[in-house]
């Protein structure tokens, strides 16, 4: 499995079932397992984070990496899914078959989490970007969009955005 493949894995293992308003208290519902999984690997590749709160219990991550230039860079991506009730696999156990990855979020939106971790990763790896990059996974976008909200309120602003 390559590592997008494994960041994926782990992502879609990990329940971030959008609470609807309600507190996340409810055994895998809201994001914070997935929160805590992104901030762990945007330090370990060196980005600074931080976390925006955003509604209780439920805050946005935000990885920052200073680049050569003056151009910014937003990746942005939402942590949350939708209930996994009714699927035909189990929702948070990813199964690949015929070279597809299965499970809740797979394709909405954790493969794009994924493929922008591993991706800043990979530059990282080559040393100082040509430009800053922001990486922005976010909460609430199955319910009331506030986490991308938040992130614009609080004048987040950038030449290009992902």
């Amino acid at each position: 499995m390559d590592d997008i493949a494994k960041t994926l894995s782990d992502l879609v293992s990990i329940p971030s079932v959008n609470p609807s308003g309600q507190p996340p208290t409810a055994p895998g519902h809201g994001e914070g397992g997935v929160a805590r999984y992104v901030e762990d690997f945007l330090r370990r590749i060196g980005a600074d984070c931080r976390r925006q709160p955003v509604l209780p219990s439920r805050a946005n991550v935000i990885g920052f990496v200073s680049g050569r230039g003056a151009d910014k860079l937003v990746l942005e991506a939402h942590m949350d899914t939708v209930p996994g009730e009714n699927m035909e696999i189990e929702p948070f156990k990813p199964v690949v078959k015929d070279g597809r990855l299965y499970g809740r979020g797979a394709c909405d939106t954790k493969a794009s989490l994924a493929a922008m971790l591993v991706a800043l990763r990979n530059v990282l790896r080559r040393g100082k970007p040509a430009c800053s990059v922001v990486f922005a996974a976010t909460v609430d976008e199955e319910h009331k969009f506030t986490g991308v909200k938040e992130l614009l309120e609080s004048g987040m602003r950038a030449t290009f955005g992902v």
